[in-house]
């Protein structure tokens, strides 16, 4: 009898703790509308054939109910992959294809303009995408700024190489109360650990949300295919099976720090030269450091790398296709200067051209009008010659008719006659042949003219 209260405490007891959110199965769920009114899903995500899709814009799913064990042992589990609707080489748009997932300590958020969810925010943002190289950056922030979602404003980052990749990822968050130990996890490899994070003082538990967004010009889009929660630390969790490659763990404190012996020997740890100097610094002092001078050395620290994973050959040949872009180069400097010099002679023989047609169009034009007044000489003549003739007949026929006149008083008709055909048809073919000539020389004149 004594057990039965001790039963009914235990009973009470696990009534009074909250299930962990988990995401129900999605191969038998349906539809979105048979989703249990823990979860509410905004933008553009969709369900198919077991899977949230976001294809274009930006969409994200949110647990309406909190995390409650924060200051216990927790793990959360995150399942999704990366695909193509086409199989194209377009990631391109590192501002807009991102996946996120968010551990919030506010209400369910409005705002979707930083990958799928909001720009100001208080809690934590664990961010995938292409910008600075393929990856997953560890975001942490109290509300009072809009982070930039560069590496340089992590509070840590590994490489990823999830872009078209046929096999899921797992990303994994987890928490030790005892150890003290906050770990990032992605397919059991270890991304991030630090010790310096507590949980203790926070004004209310963190909610869940996954989000992701894609470029409407994009083939890109993102799939969750499982989401799960425990109020433990799960077995995957406990161990760090190796670190990720090519991948930095950054020891930073982002919110109360607490007297603790670290975890991790100092061999497990590779820091750069920028951790280094953020190293002993607490709560969010890094923020007082110029953010173009951690912009710039990012972009050093990226260049180095790139530099270093080049080998000889690939210098050589880098060389020698430099070499010849600046042969190529000088050869078109070279025909530039031979079209250069060919355009300016072919404009001086133009212009010499052009001169000489001036210049013997002015000479014929010149020619033409001393014709033209010796025809008009010539003409002025002939009127006179012509003027002198008809004088001369004139006088002719009026000696004729004074000649008639007599013959007529004397009756002698056939003498008259034969006068009369003597004196009148001969200055008449005479006139005639005046007249001809005449003509001749004008028509002459005026087909020159219309030649000229």
């Amino acid at each position: 009898m004594k057990l039965l209260p001790i039963l009914g405490f235990v009973l009470t007891a696990l009534a009074v703790i909250p299930e962990p959110p988990r995401l129900p199965n999605l191969v038998k769920l349906g539809s979105l509308y048979n989703l249990s009114p823990k979860w509410s899903i905004k933008g553009e995500m969709y369900l198919e054939e077991g899977r949230l899709v976001v294809k274009e814009g930006a969409g994200s799913i949110w647990s309406k109910d909190s995390l409650s064990s924060l200051n216990k042992d927790w793990t959360i589990e995150v399942v999704f992959r990366n695909s193509e609707r086409v199989e194209v080489d377009d990631h391109l748009y590192l501002d807009s294809n991102g996946f996120s997932f968010w551990l919030l300590e506010s209400e369910i958020p409005h705002d979707m303009s930083n990958y799928g969810g909001p720009r100001s925010y208080e809690g934590f943002h664990f961010l995938i995408n292409n910008k600075e190289g393929r990856g997953l950056k560890i975001f942490a922030n109290d509300g009072t700024r809009n982070p930039e979602n560069t590496k340089s404003a992590s509070m840590g980052e590994c490489d990823l190489n999830y872009l078209d990749s046929m096999v899921p990822f797992t990303l994994r968050m987890s928490y030790s109360s005892k150890q003290k130990i906050f770990k990032v996890q992605v397919d059991n490899e270890l991304c991030f650990k630090t010790d310096r994070i507590s949980f203790e003082k926070l004004n209310r538990d963190f909610i869940l949300g996954v989000s992701a967004s894609t470029d409407v010009r994009s083939q890109e889009y993102w799939e969750i295919l499982k989401l799960d929660s425990f109020n433990e630390v799960t077995e995957g969790a406990m161990y760090d099976h190796d670190l990720m490659k090519e991948g930095l763990v950054k020891m930073m404190t982002v919110t109360q720090t607490e007297g603790s012996v670290p975890t991790e020997t100092p061999a497990f740890r590779r820091k750069s030269l920028m951790e280094k100097q953020l190293d002993g610094m607490t709560n969010f002092d890094f923020i007082k450091f110029d953010t173009n001078i951690a912009e710039i050395n990012s972009k050093l620290v990226l260049l180095e790398r790139t530099l270093g994973n080049m080998d000889n050959a690939q210098v050589v040949e880098l060389s020698k296709a430099l070499n010849e872009v600046q042969s190529l180069q000088k050869k078109q400097l070279a025909a530039l200067q031979d079209l250069k010099q060919t355009h300016e002679n072919i404009q001086a023989l133009l212009q010499s051209h052009f001169n000489e047609i001036f210049n013997s169009v002015g000479i014929l034009h010149q020619k033409v009008i001393e014709e033209i007044k010796i025809h008009q000489s010539e003409t002025h003549n002939i009127e006179a010659k012509v003027d002198l003739l008809m004088a001369n007949h004139k006088e002719i026929l009026k000696q004729y008719l004074s000649y008639a006149g007599e013959l007529e008083k004397k009756g002698d008709t056939s003498e008259l006659f034969s006068i009369v055909m003597k004196w009148v048809s001969l200055p008449f073919f005479v006139l005639l042949a005046g007249l001809s000539l005449i003509v001749y020389r004008l028509r002459k004149d005026f087909k020159h003219s219309k030649i000229i």
